[in-house]
């Protein structure tokens, strides 16, 4: 029987942006609570550019060489970690991200030019890049409304920018766990 690996590309944080958010975090758990959202651990954040889903094991010779030949001749990336924001349905938050600023056309370009090159691996996609780091996800049967969410951030007030650049591009494969998933570096490109 034939191995698959749940893979997926992200970009590597810095060590100091993972602790500037989880202490956000923190703060936003402390007001909505911390049973209805499944928090993402601190070493967790990541910004997803693209999801291969489950891959054959012996593909992954093939993968990482596309991936290699695709992105190495960009360059690394400025960013600025901005704003929360979420993602929702019919006015109920499924997803709580802190989104991005800076050279976000440049990171989704390089997403759009992985997705073309691996193409024939994954199923199409019509949602349009949006650069974000996911910081919780609301538990099923759990009911979070875009209000509830908005009257919890203008208490916190907005978050301080951060600028930092993405310079790490990972191949990470993901094991669903009952306690969360865990992500595992594959191989990893630094832009240069």
């Amino acid at each position: 029987m034939t191995k698959n690996l749940r893979l997926f590309m992200a970009v590597r944080l810095p060590e100091h942006l993972h602790e500037t958010i989880r202490k956000r975090q923190h703060s936003l758990a402390s007001i909505l609570g911390h049973k209805k959202i499944r928090w993402v651990p601190a070493g967790n954040h990541h910004v997803t550019i693209l999801f291969l889903g489950s891959v054959p094991m012996a593909n992954l010779d093939t993968v990482t060489g596309r991936m290699e030949e695709t992105v190495a001749h960009f360059a690394p990336v400025h960013l600025v970690l901005g704003n929360e924001g979420w993602f929702a349905g019919r006015g109920q938050v499924r997803v709580i991200f802190r989104g991005l600023d800076g050279d976000v056309d440049r990171l989704a370009e390089i997403s759009g030019v992985l997705r073309r090159s691996f193409e024939d691996m994954i199923a199409p996609d019509p949602k349009r890049f949006k650069a974000h780091i996911t910081l919780g996800r609301v538990r099923r049967g759990s009911v979070l409304t875009t209000d509830r969410l908005r009257g919890a951030l203008e208490e916190l007030g907005a978050p301080e920018p951060v600028p930092w650049t993405a310079d790490t591009i990972v191949l990470y494969s993901s094991q669903l766990q009952p306690g969360g998933p865990v992500y595992s570096p594959v191989h990893e490109i630094i832009l240069k």
